[in-house]
């Protein structure tokens, strides 16, 4: 079949997160797909997803900002995310913060460059908001949907970038 994630760039993409180490590299690939069909469907492995994938809810909820790529590279050259968590957070449904989380990871690994040297996570980190709590995407809703599958223990596994630093 011919689809994107046939092609060479794909496949490089994840070597490239994982220093090209085949083994990890493979093990990223195939839980990066198994999370794509897990939120988006299974068009996810027919063609990238686009900002039309979104209802008219997510994409107020992208629109919101509080997770955005900057437009500029740190010194070291790896491309910045910066995420800051409204009080408003726990009212967005988990599955759309890990849809707009991985749709913009999925962006910024577009680039050969930001493959290469990572991705920086910067989070204005609020105590009473988190993604670890028993009501957020990571830990509840979508680990359920995976049955707590081993492979999703570590979120920096999941994207097909490397988190170069996490802030």
């Amino acid at each position: 079949p011919h689809s994107y994630i046939h092609t060479r760039e794909f496949r490089l993409r994840f070597l490239r997160a994982d220093l090209f180490d085949a083994k990890r590299a493979a093990k990223r690939l195939a839980t990066f797909l198994q999370t794509m069909c897990l939120l988006y469907g299974t068009y996810a492995l027919e063609r990238p997803i686009r900002l039309s994938d979104f209802s008219k809810n997510e994409l107020k909820v992208l629109n919101a900002g509080r997770i955005q790529l900057l437009p500029y590279r740190d010194r070291g050259g790896r491309r910045v995310c910066m995420g800051v968590p409204s009080q408003k957070h726990d009212l967005h449904h988990p599955v759309t913060r890990a849809k707009i989380h991985f749709y913009l990871w999925w962006v910024a690994s577009k680039s050969v460059e930001t493959q290469r040297n990572g991705l920086v996570m910067v989070t204005i980190h609020n105590p009473a908001i988190s993604d670890a709590t028993p009501s957020s995407a990571t830990a509840e809703s979508v680990s359920s949907a995976i049955d707590r599958d081993e492979n999703y223990d570590d979120i920096r596994g999941l994207p097909s970038l490397r988190f170069a630093k996490i802030y």
